[in-house]
């Protein structure tokens, strides 16, 4: 009599790799989430920087008079009329059109939709004795600012070249980048 055997895995083995499997996936999407969070704060950052640039750029041509907002927040990249920041704040067509006469393109925030970092806020004549969001800290003073949002990933410095104003909530941190002594 001949002696047959059948070859295969146990379904315990089975299980046993499925859950090895199904650990090293979560450890997985959670280090990539990590590192996609942290993409869009660089991207964030280099918008940042670019904008600050274009300010810059905007002075030299324009006897250092800075693009005005009237002493107010305004989106960039957005139409008058239309809010961001939860409704705080609204766009200005003549802001967008003075940046785009030294840009070629208006930057926006990599993860659009979100609480307060949709659009990157502009300030021609911000007083720091009314704050935006929160209590500002004493180390600000009157004048033009770019203000965005990051994720809190507890980098030593999430801002960049800017300085952190506040936490908005458990996940984000406000940051603010001061350009110069502003104007209205």
């Amino acid at each position: 009599m001949i002696k047959t055997t059948t070859k295969g895995f146990t379904i315990i083995e089975l299980l046993v790799v499925m859950a090895i499997i199904s650990t090293l996936s979560g450890v997985i999407l959670a280090s990539l989430q990590y590192a996609r969070q942290k993409a869009y704060n660089n991207a964030r950052v280099d918008s940042v920087d670019q904008l600050a640039n274009a300010v810059n750029l905007y002075l030299t041509n324009n006897l250092n008079v800075y693009p005005s907002t009237n002493g107010t927040w305004k989106c960039i990249g957005l139409a008058s009329g239309s809010t961001c920041w939860t409704g705080n704040y609204t766009g200005l067509d003549s802001l967008n059109t003075t940046f785009l006469t030294v840009m070629t393109g208006l930057p926006k925030d990599p993860t659009p939709g979100q609480m307060y970092s949709d659009y990157y806020v502009y300030n021609s004549l911000w007083d720091p004795g009314v704050s935006p969001i929160g209590t500002p800290p004493s180390v600000y003073q009157k004048g033009a600012y770019l203000s965005w949002v990051v994720n809190d990933l507890g980098q030593t410095s999430p801002c960049g070249r800017g300085t952190k104003f506040g936490i908005l909530n458990i996940t984000q941190i406000q940051c603010m980048l001061y350009l110069g002594p502003g104007n209205l």
